[in-house]
């Protein structure tokens, strides 16, 4: 079943393969790209999160505690996966069902303020996928959650990685516990 929209978190160079990439986020992109085409199908809109630092990285919050630049404006990393990059861009020409959020730090403050212009509906549901399912999977379903308190929230476990195979179990536990649903819809590769 898919919900009324699809957000899609992160799933850039630079954490798949690039400085920040991990052997689980390059094994769930194929599960995220067939969720995303199941998607596509029934014409259901869709949100991506571009998460972009600029020069000014290092002298950030984030960038003192993580010091490794990485998603920097304009480059190689920054970009979407080539696999799902392709399967949206079709997508955006055909349709104006998908929507790109540039953020600078976990979480998005503009997604609570998308939400509301794409719906008024109070009984909606958002499905959310990506990258890391510890750090900026949670703060953006948090942020939907406190912000949308009625919206409906789902995790797809089988559509998310975290840092470690650990890190990703706590975050779907935490978000559990936030009230949202955590499913692990059948989206492999057949």
């Amino acid at each position: 079943m898919l919900a009324d929209y699809l957000l899609i978190v992160d799933v850039q160079n630079d954490f798949v393969s690039g400085v920040l990439g991990s052997e689980q986020a390059q094994k769930v992109v194929p599960n995220i790209v067939k969720r995303t085409k199941e998607y596509i199908d029934a014409n259901k809109p869709i949100i991506v999160t571009i998460d972009t630092h600029f020069d000014n990285y290092l002298e950030t919050q984030e960038g003192q505690k993580l010091p490794i630049k990485h998603c920097m404006n304009g480059t190689e990393g920054q970009l979407v996966v080539k696999e799902l990059d392709n399967i949206l861009r079709d997508y955006t020409h055909k349709t104006e069902n998908t929507h790109y959020v540039l953020k600078e730090q976990f979480g998005s403050e503009k997604l609570p303020s998308l939400m509301d212009e794409l719906t008024d509906n109070e009984s909606a549901s958002i499905e959310i996928l990506g990258l890391d399912t510890d750090c900026c999977v949670l703060a953006n379903a948090v942020t939907l959650r406190t912000m949308c308190p009625q919206l409906r929230v789902i995790i797809n476990g089988n559509c998310c990685a975290g840092t470690d195979e650990i890190a990703h179990d706590n975050a779907l536990e935490i978000m559990e516990t936030y009230q949202m649903e955590i499913i692990f819809q059948k989206c492999a590769i057949e």
